[in-house]
């Protein structure tokens, strides 16, 4: 991996879309972690990581809003419900 050794806005321009420093705002992560909750309430990142064909970890991730849970999990989530 390269560094720069430029300025910070140089640093800032080349890192853009490669991640979030605040994690992803789009999401309202109590609704969703409280559905899931309510849903399966043992194991629940072990639940949607299965449905997902995700790991434990990335499911432990959607349910604390650091990032947006995929369209598949909460149609399943969705489909549960109905």
């Amino acid at each position: 991996m390269r560094a720069s050794w430029g300025s910070a806005e140089l640093a800032t321009t080349q890192l853009r879309g490669r991640f979030t420093v605040n994690g992803d705002n789009s999401v309202t992560p109590p609704k969703f972690a409280s559905v899931c909750r309510m849903l399966w309430p043992d194991k629940t990142a072990a639940h949607i990581a299965a449905i997902a064909g995700h790991d434990e970890r990335t499911a432990k991730r959607w349910l604390s809003g650091e990032c947006r849970p995929p369209v598949k999990l909460v149609l399943a989530v969705l489909n549960e419900l109905l």
